[in-house]
């Protein structure tokens, strides 16, 4: 094993090591190439709940809006620009509630898929991090966020095109509490 690549596999163990022995880390997401922020979309333990009246839920679809779900998340946000942001829209990709069954190979979406169009209204200054709790009503899970646009406090916007899409995924790590 050449000499570089034993330093890489090391240097990860020892992460690991490190994490491990952390309560609690927060990663950022570096911007993509074609993202002009950065964000991380942490869950927010006990706020994802499935809501249910007395009965459980049916399998058709005609009684779902008795039992809504919700997911909330904790945005990240980290601006690298020398402008404030004043806002941004983000679409979210994520499942309804019910059983599912998607081909493994699709260019489609499944009947379950849900996209919804959210505009936040905020303030993160140059160079700095912002935090943004949101609940998303009617997602039993979230699969991806997709920054649309930007607003900068000179009035200036930027859009994702169909050519540089700027795609986001909730981080899988849910923190708990411990006992101690």
């Amino acid at each position: 094993m050449p000499r570089a690549a034993a330093n890489l596999l090391f240097l990860t163990f020892a992460s690991v090591g490190l994490c491990a022995a952390q309560s609690q880390v927060l990663v950022f997401s570096q911007p993509a190439s074609s993202c002009p922020i950065g964000i991380q979309a942490q869950p927010t333990p006990g706020l994802t709940q499935m809501v249910v009246h007395g009965t459980p839920p049916s399998r058709d679809d005609s009684n779902r809006a008795e039992y809504p779900s919700q997911q909330s998340l904790r945005l990240l946000l980290t601006n690298p620009k020398a402008l404030g942001i004043t806002g941004i829209e983000l679409r979210v990709h994520g499942l309804r509630p019910g059983g599912h069954v998607e081909p493994v190979v699709s260019p489609q979406q499944g009947a379950g898929a849900l996209d919804k169009h959210l505009e936040l209204q905020l303030v993160v200054d140059p160079g700095k991090r912002a935090t943004r709790d949101v609940r998303f009503d009617g997602f039993t899970s979230i699969r991806s966020l997709d920054l649309e646009s930007v607003t900068y406090s000179d009035g200036s916007v930027w859009h994702a095109t169909e050519q540089q899409p700027c795609r986001f995924e909730p981080s899988r790590l849910m923190l708990v509490a411990s006992g101690n």
